[in-house]
């Protein structure tokens, strides 16, 4: 990849994590604009199957290792933490149960802590490094298959994770897309996939809007199927802005840019800690009736927990690991 190029994934990466973050802010205001916001997840879903496609793995276990001590170390640190302060001072909102649910990264699957809801992406990202290893064989071997690779996992997916499956099958669907069309992003047939993507997205948003507002009214199956729709709209909303900004960013010139490059470095810190300051038991986000304070309050939080996290998570493991 080229600079131009990872200049490019690092801003996106930095605008992802203003949306998810945004999301839960309009989230903790009973905002209905959250539902447009969570798109960042799958912006981040198409930068980590982007980035993988590029990459050859030449040991598959050294591979696996590397990743999973990645993402899990700073989870379960993370958790611990957490964990322990809401046994001690907020007992009546967690179980053993729950416990043990985070502490084998079943969330999401088998339940939830509202402070700790967005955690559901961590097994989902670790199925995501999974299936990395065999997507790489079945992208050598055409579009055709690629893709009926993928509805195979989809389909996997939706009988593994039933009851979250409108999150899991998105996120998988948008990292094989990244993963597919990474290193082919000068070619003319992902430029016909985009203008395919973007005539869907524009066509599909007044559909999703009515349906969002109640502007059209569905009962039964048909509500059913539209509320699953909404959530797969996602997918095409997530490639538009992803491919929209990669091609508007890969040709500029790249530059230091101390903001971006904090939330670049830190972007995996940020989603972990950001959410307990925002939504559940120690949110301080209604801390004074003042939301641009309390908003300032929360990025500072957010900010010393992620710098605390990653120094904490580094202690002795080699930096090649660490290496996104």
């Amino acid at each position: 990849m080229i600079k131009e190029q990872s200049y490019a994934i690092k801003v996106i990466r930095c605008i992802a994590v203003i949306l998810i973050f945004s999301c839960h802010i309009l989230q903790s205001q009973n905002s209905s604009l959250a539902l447009w916001l969570n798109t960042g997840v799958q912006i981040f879903f198409l930068i980590s199957g982007t980035l993988f496609g590029s990459k050859i793995i030449l040991n598959k276990r050294q591979w696996y290792k590397k990743r999973f001590i990645r993402i899990l170390k700073p989870y379960y640190i993370y958790i611990f933490f957490i964990l322990m302060i809401l046994s001690i001072f907020y007992n009546k909102e967690i179980s053993f149960k729950l416990v043990l649910i985070y502490l084998i990264n079943m969330q999401g699957i088998l339940g939830n802590i509202l402070a700790l809801g967005h955690l559901w992406y961590i097994p989902l990202m670790l199925f995501c490094y999974i299936i990395t290893p065999y997507l790489f064989k079945y992208k050598a071997k055409g579009e055709l298959k690629f893709f009926i690779y993928l509805l195979i996992l989809v389909a996997i997916s939706e009988l593994l994770f039933k009851k979250i499956s409108m999150n899991f099958a998105p996120g998988i669907i948008s990292f094989a897309i990244g993963f597919y069309f990474s290193n082919r992003y000068k070619c003319n047939f992902i430029k016909k996939y985009y203008i395919c993507v973007l005539f869907l997205t524009i066509v599909l948003l007044p559909i999703n809007v009515f349906l969002l507002y109640n502007i059209i009214k569905l009962n039964n199956i048909y509500g059913e199927i539209a509320n699953f729709e909404f959530y797969f709209y996602h997918v095409f909303l997530g490639c538009t802005i992803f491919f929209s900004l990669f091609f508007i960013f890969s040709n500029l010139k790249a530059y230091k840019n101390k903001p971006i490059d904090f939330i670049d470095k830190y972007s995996y810190e940020i989603y972990l800690t950001h959410h307990i300051f925002i939504l559940g038991t120690l949110s301080i986000i209604h801390i004074s009736k003042y939301l641009l304070l309390n908003i300032i309050l929360v990025i500072l939080a957010t900010s010393t927990s992620a710098l605390i996290l990653k120094k904490v998570s580094n202690v002795k493991l080699n930096k090649a690991i660490l290496r996104i």
